[in-house]
């Protein structure tokens, strides 16, 4: 969570998601404020399990610490990832900014990235900016299957493409089907399996333990990550870390963790 002024009132609780491009209010901030539906401004939400058109409001700002936008026109949705925050803040399109997600100390900040290399202690992976603004990292699943991953802070699981599932069962010949239901931020619905992951590596940071849902989700076309192995990594992962930074100025995820039990995050090397 991070605090937001908006219309400079607040601060109010915003989830920060670095798997959207665009910021959203819940209901109930809207109503608060006195933010009327923009007549004719309606948009096409695209969430993890398909899209929906929903209202916006006008918003004449939003600012975090000492970043300020201005003139926003912000879908009002409520998804479950919320929990009693406010808002989400869409982070994907930043370009100049940096993210720092304390998790021991549970604490978001939001700040211009001073461009400088993250702490030798955590593992820095590159990352490819899409045209979505999304960070993708290279990630390697088991011993031998390359895929793409989506660090976003904004999803609850851990999930896979069908690409990553049919790559990692080629040679099986019977598996454990656990299935799974996936709600996202809109009306549609994801059945999927449930299935583990006993290690991928992101760098030199190895997450152990994963149990992932995998279907076709409509986020990874979005993204254009269906035709080959993909993970969207969740909060489920991402809260075993210590600490996450991604830095957009220098196109860069830095991690930091090593928690025992259960799913875990630790490092393997580090070399400089």
């Amino acid at each position: 969570m991070t605090h937001v002024m908006v219309n400079g009132k607040g601060p109010f609780r915003f989830v920060i998601d670095t798997g959207a491009s665009r910021s959203t209010l819940a209901p109930h901030l809207a109503r608060a404020l006195g933010l009327q539906p923009s007549v004719g401004r309606d948009v096409m939400l695209n969430g993890v399990t398909g899209a929906a058109q929903v209202t916006t409001v006008a918003v004449d700002s939003i600012e975090i610490g000492a970043l300020k936008f201005v003139d926003q026109n912000l879908p009002v949705i409520f998804t479950s990832i919320m929990g009693n925050a406010d808002g989400i803040l869409g982070v994907a399109g930043f370009q100049d900014q940096r993210i720092d997600v304390d998790f021991k100390r549970d604490r978001v900040s939001v700040l211009t990235s001073n461009g400088r290399r993250p702490h030798f202690s955590m593992v820095t992976s590159r990352a490819e900016r899409n045209d979505n603004g999304l960070m993708i990292v290279d990630v390697r699943v088991g011993r031998r299957i390359k895929a793409k991953a989506v660090i976003d802070t904004g999803a609850e699981r851990t999930l896979g493409n069908l690409a990553l599932q049919a790559a990692m069962n080629k040679n099986k010949k019977h598996r454990d089907i656990v299935a799974a239901v996936v709600h996202g931020a809109t009306p549609d619905i994801a059945d999927g399996d449930v299935q583990s992951i006993r290690e991928a590596a992101i760098g030199d940071m190895k997450l152990t333990n994963l149990d992932v849902i995998f279907a076709d989700f409509h986020v990874f076309k979005l993204w254009g990550l269906d035709q080959e192995p993909a993970l969207l990594i969740g909060m489920d992962m991402l809260g075993v870390l210590d600490r996450l930074v991604i830095d957009y100025r220098r196109n860069e995820v830095s991690m930091f963790g090593e928690r025992p039990g259960g799913p875990s995050a630790t490092l393997r090397t580090v070399q400089r």
